[in-house]
């Protein structure tokens, strides 16, 4: 890791000692009351081999945190485990930024004296760098065109401020905060901007709760009247004076704020947030919904003569963008938080954009003819599977399914999943598994590794969910044969996750750093239930190793200047690591030990 990590307190000798886990940490004493604790709620109930150890998410994922759980390790390690000082904050992988509004001023004016944009040329060559970037592919946020106005809009002198002049600057300063999370304004550009993405994220998303709060008052009209006079953001989509007028207020209100909080949920989740990226993802969803970007299938952008027409059919391919956005980071943090996705499939138009699939594996440069085609975060086909692994085994509904209709679900997918991996050019397929002998992919980037640890996780997911089956309390000798090579799948794929980041380790973005984390954290998870589970299995060993090794993967992982929010976090996860090594340790000795008694 770039930056050193406060060293860790919980060492293996410490370990062996029987030290204290009720010894709170320094960094925790330190900074533990800047941070407000945050619980979720979830309905996918992770059972492993019958014990109901966990919820399908990282947030409340930790079997040591249930009362089962505990009594299962203690029964399993000999230790009493007392970790929730690991988990007063929420999970450690994940980082609780708080962008509080206790110091946001109620009054518009207030807060519009408040804020400052930077220079106008600053601006530009930021989106001039952003739109010659592959994340502007990625990460199809803004139209080039588009944008255009919301820059004129948002820099126009004069005693009179038009409509929409606030909100363009709301829309300059989320712009301003996304972009800051990957770096561009460093890399050789000259703007010197000093890139305040807190201040920045702050100052759009204040914006955008004050304009929320006013459509939900009484008064649909005073609220109208309240957002027109915002008129929050809309210069984002630049619709020309002929489109405005066929377009009312309530509409401008909703296609600003879907911009803005699709902007404020990528800011959120890739700085670990996944708690609030989920709740602004979710208002987006909402929004998407209303502007009916989630039936529109068809982005192509026609030639026209007529100028609105242009700008019509470039602001619904743009909706159609933002809509393919925020549906995958719903299904993602669907997954990551246990809490039920916005998005129901059923409702959506899910065909994919045209030559999309073409695009997704080829050489980025290799045809400027495609390259006005997003890609999108992920293969949209992988997360398509992701919602249905959610829907079918661990919605409120999949909960009541009897043994032979979890086993037939978990079949089709791994399936779907099946079909989706073959489907790949080999030089981005991932192979089943993955082990110290498995050769390097060839060709490994980004765009490779993200897809080989989403692929392992979803094999995960999916088999994990055979942990609920009735057989494991009942005994059933023709369906545990089944249910059990199913859970190995499980624990298979999450061995095979963090074997391969030790060796993508040099690959990794810094600005990835958060997303990355959820893989080997999920993945040291299952491991350890396995460690518990299996104690005498000769793999047992093997694993503890992986877990051993964990510490050091994780400070390899590259991550820009971290803060002091972050830092703690990061020592968090050491120390959470360390626990996990520890009481797998125990778990392994006391079975020896009472193997050897039963034995003698």
């Amino acid at each position: 890791m770039d930056t050193p990590v406060t060293s860790n307190p919980n060492s293996e000798d410490d370990a062996a000692e029987g030290r204290d886990t009720n010894k709170s940490p320094s960094a925790i004493t330190k900074i533990g009351t800047r941070i407000t604790p945050t619980f979720s709620s979830s309905l996918g109930n992770l059972n492993f081999a019958g014990f109901k150890l966990k919820e399908i998410s990282s947030y409340n994922s930790i079997p040591l945190f249930l009362p089962e759980g505990q009594q299962w390790i203690k029964s399993r390690t000999g230790q009493t485990v007392a970790l929730e000082k690991f988990y007063a904050f929420g999970p450690p992988w994940q980082n609780q930024r708080n962008l509080h509004m206790n110091s946001a001023p109620r009054d518009m004016q207030l807060l519009q004296d408040s804020v400052h944009l930077p220079d106008r040329e600053i601006v530009e060559e930021l989106v001039l760098e952003y739109s010659s970037h592959i994340l502007f592919f990625v990460f199809p946020t803004i139209d080039k065109v588009l944008f255009k106005d919301t820059i004129n809009l948002a820099y126009q002198q004069g005693s009179f401020q038009p409509t929409g002049h606030a909100s363009a600057k709301a829309c300059i300063y989320a712009f301003l905060a996304f972009v800051s999370i990957f770096n561009l304004h460093s890399g050789g550009s000259s703007t010197g901007l000093p890139l305040d993405s807190e201040a920045y994220a702050w100052k759009a998303q204040n914006l955008a709760a004050l304009a929320l709060q006013d459509i939900t008052t009484d008064s649909l009209q005073t609220a109208i009247m309240l957002v027109s006079n915002l008129a929050f953001i809309f210069s984002c989509f630049s619709l020309s004076d002929d489109v405005l007028a066929s377009e009312d207020n309530t509409t401008l209100t909703k296609q600003t704020l879907f911009f803005v909080m699709g902007f404020l949920s990528i800011y959120q989740l890739f700085g670990g947030n996944q708690q609030s990226a989920a709740v602004m993802n979710s208002i987006a969803a909402r929004f998407a919904f209303m502007l009916g970007a989630h039936t529109l299938h068809d982005p192509t952008i026609a030639s026209q003569t007529s100028s609105s027409a242009e700008i019509v059919s470039r602001t619904k391919n743009h909706r159609r963008n933002l809509f393919w956005l925020c549906y995958t980071f719903d299904k993602e943090l669907s997954l990551r938080t246990g809490q039920p996705p916005s998005m129901n499939d059923e409702h959506c138009d899910l065909t994919l954009p045209p030559g999309y699939l073409d695009r997704l594996y080829a050489n980025q440069y290799s045809n400027s003819s495609s390259r006005d085609i997003p890609l999108f975060p992920g293969d949209l086909r992988l997360t398509m599977i992701k919602s249905r692994a959610y829907n079918s085994l661990y919605s409120a509904r999949a909960l009541q399914k009897s043994d032979a209709e979890l086993l037939r679900d978990i079949r089709e997918l791994d399936n779907d999943l099946e079909r989706w991996r073959i489907s790949l050019p080999l030089g981005f397929r991932p192979t089943i598994s993955f082990s110290h002998d498995t050769p390097a992919d060839s060709e490994m980037d980004m765009q490779v590794v993200v897809s080989r640890l989403a692929y392992h996780h979803c094999v995960a997911i999916i088999h994990e969910a055979s942990g609920r089956c009735k057989a494991w309390a009942d005994g059933q000798s023709s369906v545990m044969e089944g249910v059990s090579s199913s859970l190995e799948l499980a624990v298979e794929a999450s061995r095979s996750s963090i074997l391969y980041l030790h060796t993508a380790q040099h690959v990794l973005e810094d600005d990835c750093f958060w997303m990355i984390l959820f893989y080997p954290m999920s993945a040291l998870l299952t491991i350890f239930c396995n460690i518990l589970l299996n104690p005498l299995d000769p793999q047992a060993a093997q694993d503890l190793e992986l877990i051993n090794k964990a510490p050091d993967l994780i400070k390899g992982m590259p991550i820009r200047q971290p803060t002091m929010n972050e830092l703690f976090h990061i020592n968090l996860v050491d120390e959470f690591v360390a626990e996990l090594r520890r009481l797998g340790k125990c778990a392994i000795s006391k079975a020896k030990q009472e193997n050897l008694n039963h034995n003698n």
